[in-house]
């Protein structure tokens, strides 16, 4: 439980510090949430954070609240993350091929976003992707060849345009 504290803690810290936030500025975007010496503990790793903090610290720095975890989970395993950018409009004709469809579907119908050819698939999207086609992530990826336009790290920490 340390190590993911201190995790979450670098994560919030990356991102709060790419906005050029102080804590007291991030305190009081969180409508008093929580205080500064409160948020200097999380991003340290001294205390735990409840989903509830954490959602309303993300809502204070303009970051989806997933993102912030998904960044220290990938700290936590950088060799077992990534992220996937997808052309879906060259997708193989194979089972991974109809698996990401399926998982494309899901994403799309969850963050309502229909127009956009281009998809992001995240870690745990990866992983069900991969299942439903039976290989691994690293298998799956490969084997979606053009239709991978960026595989990586999220880049969450970085401000919005």
């Amino acid at each position: 439980m340390v190590e993911f504290r201190r995790a979450l803690g670098d994560a919030l810290r990356r991102a709060r510090v790419s906005r050029g936030l102080t804590l007291s500025d991030l305190a009081e975007r969180c409508g008093g949430v929580a205080r500064p010496t409160s948020i200097g503990g999380y991003e340290r790793g001294e205390r735990a954070i409840s989903v509830e903090r954490l959602t309303a610290l993300a809502r204070g720095l303009a970051v989806p609240a997933e993102q912030i975890l998904s960044d220290a989970l990938a700290a936590m395993d950088p060799e077992g993350y990534g992220e996937v950018s997808l052309d879906t409009t060259h997708l193989p004709t194979s089972p991974v091929g109809r698996a990401a469809e399926e998982m494309i579907r899901h994403v799309r119908n969850v963050r309502g976003d229909v127009a956009s050819p281009v998809l992001t698939l995240r870690r745990g999207d990866l992983q069900r992707m991969a299942a439903g086609a039976s290989m691994n992530v690293v298998q799956a990826i490969t084997e979606l060849g053009d239709a991978v336009l960026r595989w990586g790290s999220p880049v969450s920490a970085q401000p919005p345009t």
